[in-house]
């Protein structure tokens, strides 16, 4: 019942799943089509494994509406051209960089944490919204 109320709650669901072939979203997924049909949840898929006719049998929207399979994402950064893709992995490499300089310095993750937010281009995410909601649901 809870994923149900956490569902009906959602605009979109975003499926990023690289490590396992699991089905995420199907009748035999991790969650059930017919939830988010009940909701009107879009779907965003990046990769992951899913079930397509599920997905087409209860009119859930996909984006992008492409069929890839499981291991290959739907979804790149390379449509925005070079200068952005390469500009996005080099300041992850950045905030990677000052993680690694802030633990030398002061062996936690707490003060390396603070460490990189302040010598690199990383920014902290609220865990609430204004609502008091949280704002990532991460369903394992």
């Amino acid at each position: 019942p809870e994923l149900e109320q956490v569902i009906e709650k959602l605009d979109a669901i975003v499926v990023v799943e690289h490590q396992s072939n699991a089905l995420i979203i199907g009748e035999n997924g991790g969650i059930s089509p017919r939830l988010l049909r009940k909701g009107g949840t879009k779907i965003i898929h990046v990769c992951g494994a899913i079930d397509y006719q599920s997905i087409e049998k209860n009119e859930l929207e996909k984006i992008p509406n492409r069929r890839v399979s499981s291991g290959f994402v739907t979804l790149t950064t390379d449509y925005v051209g070079p200068c952005p893709v390469v500009d996005l992995h080099t300041a992850g490499l950045k905030v990677g960089e000052s993680l690694v300089r802030g633990m030398r310095l002061h062996k936690n993750v707490s003060d390396a944490t603070t460490y990189a937010m302040k010598h690199s281009p990383c920014m902290e995410f609220p865990k609430k919204s204004d609502n008091g909601q949280p704002n990532i649901y991460q369903i394992d």
